[in-house]
């Protein structure tokens, strides 16, 4: 047994265990006892899915650090609970319920810190970059606790990156080396608590100059391959124009695929910031922090149109939204009558909200989505964001989220309404120091408006919800860096090839 083999060992004073639970069953640590003594300490956890006979269980990993006296500690729990002259009056062996659910006790590996589900542990002699996690004990002064365990990975001729990230109870470092070499330094220092892929945050590419940039999306233009055929998909993005000559776009969005309500608006992307052009970059590859970090090859099979709907010097009347909107639509089908089409729609507006009751504009979306009186619509799906809720200050959410009713006409029965939820929480602490996430990794996104507020007898929305981005807490006010945004490409492609984005849109 992984304890018993620790306590024969008299040249280590402490060890990472493994345990396992069995299949189905919660691991009850805080039955141990209260571990400021140090003798032990909670160090990560993972759910595992599993298939046995056809069907899924689960199964969770915890990773525990325990000193030579917590090693004593748990042994004698072990003892007490196989002793039938400890058992309580009713017949229960002590210490049930921390010891039944054990299944499995192992020594931790360097795998047992990995906490990347989706992500295969690399393999042992396969040199990459890790994501090391270290314990941090003092909170509130940055007193260089890492420096110890830098020194004795260098010393082994690891190569450790200079960025170096804290976060109120962790540092974390970037580190080269193979899962082999790494095992051999790191599981010897009482320090380590995480392991992950390292992930750089849209602010990296933010802040690049324009020739490193251009590199970045270079080479994401040649790992790029183009499926389309002319009977593709196609995502029709109705907003405010896109300029097509990004090196990203210019493949699947040909010219004759543009149009605009107006014909004397022209098709460009004409909002002060760029909102068109970043819709038509996430639409084709989705949240680009991620994808340029990757250097496998990726296979594009869906084509661009865009439909300039609105200009911001020359506003439509809200009466004649829905006219405008089907006049659009009307000028896609003619440019690719034959192709099936997602539509998309972030231009929503809050004058015409009441509590999830039809608009004229609503009404308009809700025939094109669902085709002529006799007819069926078959051919187009219509996607619109669900609209921002503006958070300002850290107490407005999610009770502002709550009350923040979805905007018209995204009540719309047959569109299909797109909400935010974030599993962004990453904050340079070098520019903002001491500061948090507004929002877990997994909640609501501080954009994300509802139908919460709305009768029963009304149309339940968001009914798909997306990465939107997050917000962060520093110095009790509401920040929001790049980091915590998605990243797409920029309106000004020659001066700004890369542009956080996020929200509903």
């Amino acid at each position: 047994m992984a304890v018993e083999s620790f306590r024969e060992n008299t040249e280590i004073d402490f060890v990472y265990l493994e345990f396992i639970s069995e299949k189905d069953c919660l691991l009850a640590f805080d039955s141990f006892e209260d571990g400021r003594s140090g003798d032990h300490r909670f160090v990560s956890s993972k759910l595992e899915k599993l298939i046995i006979g056809g069907q899924e269980h689960e199964q969770y990993r915890a990773c525990i650090y325990l000193n030579t006296n917590g090693i004593s500690k748990f042994l004698g729990k072990i003892e007490a609970y196989l002793n039938p002259e400890n058992d309580s009056a009713s017949g229960n062996p002590r210490n049930t319920k921390l010891l039944n659910n054990i299944a499995d006790i192992q020594r931790a590996t360097l795998s047992s810190f990995w906490q990347e589900n989706e992500i295969d542990f690399p393999e042992l002699d396969e040199e990459v970059w890790w994501e090391v996690w270290l314990r941090r004990e003092d909170t509130q002064n940055d007193i260089r606790e890492d420096e110890a365990v830098i020194n004795m990975l260098v010393d082994n001729i690891i190569v450790v990156a200079e960025r170096r990230l804290l976060f109120p109870e962790h540092i974390v470092r970037m580190v080269r080396c193979t899962a082999r070499e790494l095992s051999t330094t790191i599981l010897y220092s009482d320090k380590l608590a995480e392991l992950r892929k390292p992930k750089e945050a849209a602010n990296f590419f933010t802040g690049l100059d324009n020739a490193d940039a251009n590199d970045w999306v270079q080479d994401l233009r040649n790992r790029t391959i183009n499926r389309t055929t002319d009977d593709s998909v196609i995502i029709c993005i109705l907003d405010t124009g896109v300029n097509r000559g990004h090196p990203l776009l210019e493949d699947f969005l040909p010219e004759r695929n543009m149009d605009s309500v107006n014909p004397e608006w022209g098709n460009a992307d004409t909002d002060r910031h760029g909102h068109g052009t970043p819709m038509a970059g996430t639409s084709l590859y989705g949240d680009l922090t991620d994808i340029l970090q990757d250097a496998s090859n990726i296979e594009i099979f869906h084509r661009l149109e865009s439909i300039k709907l609105i200009h911001p010097n020359n506003p439509h009347q809200p009466e004649l939204y829905g006219a405008v909107t089907e006049e659009a639509i009307a000028r896609a089908t003619i440019l690719n009558p034959v192709n099936k089409r997602i539509l998309t729609m972030a231009v929503t507006a809050t004058d015409g909200r009441d509590k999830g009751k039809p608009s004229s504009w609503s009404s308009s979306i809700d025939k094109i989505a669902f085709g002529e009186a006799g007819t069926t619509n078959d051919k187009s799906l219509f996607c619109i964001s669900s609209g921002n809720t503006d958070i300002n200050h850290v107490s407005e959410y999610p009770q502002k989220n709550i009350e923040e009713s979805i905007h018209d006409p995204a009540q719309a029965f047959n569109a299909l309404t797109i909400g935010s939820i974030t599993h962004k929480t990453v904050i340079d602490q070098a520019q903002f120091r001491g500061a948090t996430p507004l929002v877990q990794a997994g909640g609501m996104s501080p954009s994300n408006s509802t139908s919460l507020s709305w009768e029963n007898n009304w149309a339940l929305k968001p009914e798909l919800v997306l990465e939107g981005g997050n917000y962060g807490i520093h110095n009790d006010g509401i920040i929001d860096p790049d980091s915590l945004r998605l990243l797409s490409i920029g309106k000004n492609f020659r001066t700004e090839p890369l542009h956080s984005f996020g929200d509903t849109s």
